[in-house]
């Protein structure tokens, strides 16, 4: 299972600079980082500027997605007792996977 905050999405689909980012927020690269990954709040300002920068809710921006994807030429091995998978998760597919979810949220 992977998980990806809207943010991170909407900068990875966007092809931004996570410094770049982070000086338009005037916020150190790490406190951005830690928002991008979810282990620290946005703070109410941040969170409206980015709103607006993406032009997205900020419920999206917050939002953590659960996502399980394995390459298409994944194999299980029978004889184990676990499922266990030769493909690697891959985040790049993951984020057109959820290009529907982020359409279906924006037009709410």
């Amino acid at each position: 299972m992977i998980h990806i905050t809207g943010l991170e999405y909407l900068i990875r689909e966007r092809n931004m600079s996570y410094t770049k980012l982070a000086k338009e927020l005037k916020v150190p690269l790490e406190t951005l980082m830690l928002w991008v990954k979810g282990k620290k709040p946005i703070t109410k300002k941040a969170l409206s500027y980015l709103s607006k920068k993406f032009n997205v809710e900020e419920k999206f921006i917050i939002n953590i997605f659960e996502v399980e994807f394995l390459k298409k030429n994944s194999i299980k091995k029978s004889n184990s007792s676990k499922s266990e998978s030769t493909g690697d998760h891959r985040l790049d597919v993951i984020l057109q996977n959820l290009d529907g979810l982020f359409g279906a949220m924006k037009n709410e």
